[in-house]
């Protein structure tokens, strides 16, 4: 048993302080119940329990597929869990984009939300040309499903996907090579996503930038191959490779947007 006062008393900011709050009770009802699983929360969130329960629990991570930017986290006591046992569901959220203007992430995700479905309820929103895929929490996937007929001004259907989930190659997404002037974070972000140097930088003083799901507010922290950057409202880049100078001196990258 923990003192959840005194484990929570360095935390500040409200929000984060209810999510860890709510992780706590979720591996203390794993003592009792042998297993038990979270709502989805950002990895920098579940890190920060991580190092206020110091390892005493046993855990694992999963988002619903691999890279998975929200994640469960997963709690055991005895029998041990795996990923395939983890509640998530997969919806696809289809639209005709022959008369529809192409939805965002923050479209889906509003109109999600505008059905009174919690937060922690929903995982990653994979955008497409002419759908999106939801990962949610099993347990609300049937009211997804039944509930949502509109994202934005488009009339949707939503399907379950059966058996284990794989995100779909993305034709817009497919891997890239950009030349840009540095590995500072705000170049490549601009270069990716073809926006401003100024634009990129108002993301990251925003607090909408993560780096490898940790947030970070420097324009010139310098990113490397591996690096998952995140760009709340816009999508994530994956930095595949870093693949030398060019002969002007400028960087040759490898990325892909999701």
């Amino acid at each position: 048993m923990y003192n959840k006062q005194k484990l929570l008393a360095h935390i500040t900011d409200k929000d984060e302080r209810l999510a860890l709050s709510k992780l706590l009770d979720c591996a203390q009802s794993a003592e009792k119940k042998g297993q038990a699983f979270s709502g989805f929360y950002y990895p920098a969130v579940i890190s920060k329990f991580i190092d206020i329960i110091r390892h005493s629990h046993r855990y694992i991570i999963y988002g619903g597929y691999q890279d998975a930017e929200r994640v469960m986290a997963g709690f055991y006591s005895f029998n041990e869990i795996n990923e395939n046992m983890f509640p998530i569901s997969a919806l696809k959220i289809s639209y005709n984009n022959k008369f529809t203007k192409s939805l965002t992430h923050r479209d889906f995700l509003g109109s999600a939300l505008a059905l009174q479905i919690d937060r922690s309820k929903i995982g990653d929103i994979l955008i497409f040309p002419d759908y999106a895929i939801m990962l949610a929490h099993a347990e609300i996937s049937g009211f997804i499903i039944s509930s949502l007929e509109k994202v934005k001004n488009a009339t949707v259907s939503v399907e379950l996907l059966e058996g284990s989930f794989e995100p779909p190659a993305n034709t817009n997404t497919a891997e890239k090579k950009y030349t840009v002037a540095s590995l500072r974070l705000d170049t490549v972000i601009s270069q990716v996503f073809n926006m401003s140097r100024a634009k990129s930088a108002e993301y990251i003083a925003s607090e909408k930038v993560f780096i490898n799901w940790a947030l970070t507010t420097s324009t010139s922290k310098q990113v490397c191959g591996g690096d998952i950057i995140t760009v709340r409202g816009m999508g994530r880049i994956k930095l595949l490779e870093v693949m030398g100078k060019t002969k002007k001196d400028r960087e040759s990258i490898k990325a892909r947007l999701y």
